[in-house]
């Protein structure tokens, strides 16, 4: 659901989230699929990190993943829902700017990746459940992964 980072500059963005009420129809079948976070790149070949996967509850309601970081400089963006409540995700940072990834819509935050000359390790990369985005490691180690998403369901 979050973005993964790349290998250098920048990180991923955070997913979106969404609240809202529903009139079900009972006895109706729903789908539900919780987005995958998208994955830091390997260095070989030096590319984007992966887009974070969107989360949905059938039809009636959906929060979309961040994007992957670019290898270029700028910063990556986070996701959005369309529903009553929206909490958009955050911006994936720059590595010239400590490396942090998205924050993810109420929820996880980014992995931090390079800060004040410090490259932390692959784990602390990572983006934080739910949604999270992975951050850069701005040293040339491979981005982080970004965090998966997250469905709730109350009846």
């Amino acid at each position: 659901m979050g973005g993964g980072g790349a290998s250098v500059n920048g990180s991923g963005g955070g997913g979106g989230y969404g609240k809202d009420i529903f009139v079900v129809v009972p006895d109706t079948q729903y789908i539900i699929i919780v987005g995958a976070g998208g994955l830091g790149n390997d260095l070989i070949p030096q590319v984007n990190g992966g887009n974070g996967g969107t989360s949905s509850f059938g039809l009636l309601i959906s929060a979309t993943g961040g994007l992957g970081g670019g290898i270029a400089p700028g910063v990556s963006v986070g996701g959005i829902s369309i529903a009553a409540i929206n909490v958009s995700g955050g911006f994936g940072g720059y590595s010239g700017a400590g490396a942090l990834g998205g924050m993810g819509g109420n929820g996880g935050s980014g992995g931090i990746g390079y800060l004040n000359g410090i490259s932390f390790p692959a784990v602390i990369r990572n983006g934080m459940f739910p949604g999270g985005g992975g951050a850069s490691s701005g040293d040339g180690a491979a981005g982080g992964d970004g965090a998966q998403g997250r469905v709730i369901v109350w009846w």
